[in-house]
Parts: C-alpha cells; structure tokens; sequence
C-alpha cells in the first residue's frame, strides 16, 4: 500500500489516499515509539531575590598642626556600608537562563578611616628671667621654660614626707622648683611628647625626668611628664583651661620635693 505523510507542528498527515490504513503500519512497525509527535512545550518562569552587598570603606590622609611632623594617629576609624541588590531570575524548564539586577539600595553608607599625619616643627622655648617666691606671686611659670636660675640636677631628698596612700609606690624624692603654665601661657594645647595637655601634664627636663615620669607634687597632685621646656632642678605643671594668667601667679615659684612613682 503506498502512502506518504507529513508531520506538522508534532501532528502527522496523510496526504495521499488509505488513511486508514496509516495508524495501522505506525503500530505494526512500531513507529509510535520511535517517532514523537508531541508538541515540545517551553515553561517559563522568574523569581525575584534580594541579596545584601558589603560597601568598603576609603582610607583618607589629612594633614594636621596638632602633632608633630612625622607622626601619625588614626582619628576616625572606617566602617564597612551595607546595600541590599535586587535580582530578577528567568528559569526556563527549571534551568536558570538569565539574572539582571533590576534594584540597588545603600542600607548604611560606609565611613571613610582618617589618618592624621603630623606637620607641626617644635618651637625653641621662650624663656626668661626674675626673682623666685617660695609661696606665690607674680613670678609664675606662664609659659614653659619661663625662668631657671640653674641647670644642676636636682638633689634627692627623704621620702619619709610622702603622702601614706603613695608611701609604697615611691621610687624617690627629689628637690626642685615649681612653676605654673596654663592654655593662656600655651594655647597650642598639645605638649612637645604629641600628647594633648591636660589637668596633670607636667613639663620638665627629659633628661632629668623622662616622657611618661609620674610625680607627685605636693598642693597640685600627681602628674605624667608630657612635655619640656625647663630644665635641670625645675617643673612646669598645667593648670588646664584658664581665661588669663591668674592660676599660675597664685602658684608661683614654689621650692618643693616632689616624689617619682614607681
């Protein structure tokens, strides 16, 4: 029997005579399984999903009077930012096809880190000369270094005077003078260590006592050395924020032992 057919769109035609006889050689020979007839059939689908990004932070360099040239001081640390991205994803038969960003939104801006580095040259102490006063007046300190009537080292003294609270934490006692100085008498604020000035800082010889001495001085307290500017036999203690000079002329010149902590 001679017929002939066409498949058209997954669906089979005869286009000569004996139609009928044609789904009877499709299963006599087996055609069924080996010929699919079907329509193929595409499933689509998208889905949308939100993933959160990390933002880095920058690192920023500023330059600053308020240390010394050369070093350097973190004053803001970074922190990282967070986004939040939105994707569309189009599947096709259960396959990922394609994914587009179709959204983006910051959630928390990152914070740039600060490096301050120094760029401020130390300035020769000013100094200058005049009569002491063991209990007051107008000879004060007013600005580091203002008068030394000697560079001796000073000499040591009992430590038996030492308050009984520090009596144990005394390393030594030692003679010297006592003057005052103020953010009046020094409005840089900051003592030649590169350590801010405050209620406690103490300016002495280095050499005499190092950066970072602890001594107790008698009527002002305990103080850390953080700056210089006197030298020898003298020290120079910071009475914090004053309007005018009148803290350290009611100071004075005071001849003192004074205690080094241990």
């Amino acid at each position: 029997f001679g017929f002939s057919f066409l498949v058209v769109s997954g669906n089979y035609k005869d286009t000569r005579k004996n139609k009928n006889l044609l789904p009877f050689f499709l299963k006599k020979w087996n055609l069924e399984k080996k010929l699919d007839f079907r329509e193929s059939s595409l499933a689509i689908e998208t889905e949308f999903r939100t993933e959160t990004k990390v933002l880095g932070f920058k690192e920023v360099t500023v330059k600053t009077d308020k240390l010394l040239k050369g070093d350097q001081k973190i004053t803001q640390y970074g922190q990282e930012g967070e986004k939040e991205v939105k994707y569309k994803d189009t599947y096709k038969n259960g396959v990922l096809f394609s994914s587009e960003i179709v959204d983006e939104t910051v959630t928390k801006k990152p914070v740039d880190e600060i490096l301050s580095v120094g760029t401020r040259v130390p300035q020769p102490k000013q100094t200058s000369s005049g009569g002491g006063s063991s209990s007051g007046g107008s000879s004060s300190g007013k600005k580091k270094g203002s008068s030394s009537s000697g560079s001796s080292s000073p000499s040591r003294a009992s430590t038996e005077g030492a308050p009984e609270d520090l009596q144990s934490k005394v390393d030594y006692a030692v003679n010297v003078s006592v003057t005052a100085y103020c953010s009046h008498c020094d409005p840089s604020g900051v003592g030649s260590s590169g350590v801010p000035l405050s209620k406690g800082s103490i300016a002495a010889d280095k050499s005499v006592f190092p950066y970072g001495t602890r001594i107790y001085v008698p009527g002002y307290g305990t103080g850390t050395v953080v700056d210089t500017g006197v030298s020898g036999n003298r020290l120079d203690v910071y009475m914090g924020d004053q309007p005018d000079e009148s803290a350290c002329n009611s100071w004075g010149r005071r001849s003192l032992t004074v205690y080094v902590l241990k």
